[in-house]
């Protein structure tokens, strides 16, 4: 007898239960970790803005160019950000 797989990549179908929980996960995860990436630019600013080092900021370029065509998200998240180094002025 032939030992099983334990990557779950065997002949035996995987059962609806655990295909509906894993596109649930997926569908949960996927806003939430979005959310903690946007929120996380504040402290990463206050970081850099504290020890001089700012090449981990590169991470948080996607976002910010996102925002850069809508002026308000961009002046939103300026704030956010001015909230952790300093006060924000409007543009």
């Amino acid at each position: 007898m032939e030992p099983r797989p334990i990557d779950g990549m065997g002949d035996e179908p995987m059962n609806s239960s655990g295909a509906r929980w894993t596109a649930k996960a997926k569908f949960r995860l996927g806003p939430s970790l979005f959310a903690l990436y946007a929120l996380s630019i504040g402290p990463a600013h206050w970081i850099a803005s504290r020890t001089g080092y700012s090449g981990f900021l590169v991470v948080y370029r996607p976002l910010v160019h996102a925002a850069e065509p809508l002026g308000n998200v961009h002046y939103a998240l300026s704030c956010y950000v001015h909230l952790f180094v300093d006060s924000c002025t409007a543009p």
